[in-house]
């Protein structure tokens, strides 16, 4: 390529795009009707902004409360585990107390019966005693 037809593409390459910058979009009268229907629009967005923004800070105090309801709960569930356990101790303990007197009461039946027993035993080879009552008819002596 020499340099004039270096040149020539240069120069037609600028004169286009000259030619295309100086091409701009119609212009269209603003209108004041347009202008104010964009404003509303704008208010009534930002006005939902604030709204859902009031929302949202409702929503987060709400959540935070329930969230320390339910700490609250856990602390008193884990506090009714704890003395569910202490009373299941007590309950076998008493248990086994309950079954100790209990062995030591049939022991103790056992032992009495064994004595009356004997003492049955013992009293039936000895001549039981008897009183013979007489009554003396009055005048008679």
């Amino acid at each position: 390529m020499t340099r004039a037809t270096k040149a020539l593409v240069l120069f037609l390459t600028a004169s286009l795009g000259l030619w295309g910058c100086t091409q701009a979009p119609p212009n269209r009268p603003v209108n004041s009707e347009q202008i104010k229907a964009l404003q509303a629009r704008v208010d009534a967005l930002g006005k939902d902004y604030r709204e859902a923004a009031e929302e949202r800070d409702k929503i987060a105090a709400e959540k935070k409360a329930l969230q320390q309801q339910l700490t609250a709960a856990q602390a008193q569930c884990s506090r009714g585990g704890k003395e569910r356990e202490d009373l299941q101790q007590q309950l076998t303990s008493r248990i086994a107390e309950r079954d100790a007197v209990q062995g030591q009461y049939e022991q103790f039946r056992k032992n009495i019966k064994e004595l009356l027993g004997q003492a049955e035993a013992a009293a039936g080879s000895a001549q039981p005693v008897t009183v013979t009552v007489s009554t003396v008819a009055p005048g008679k002596s």
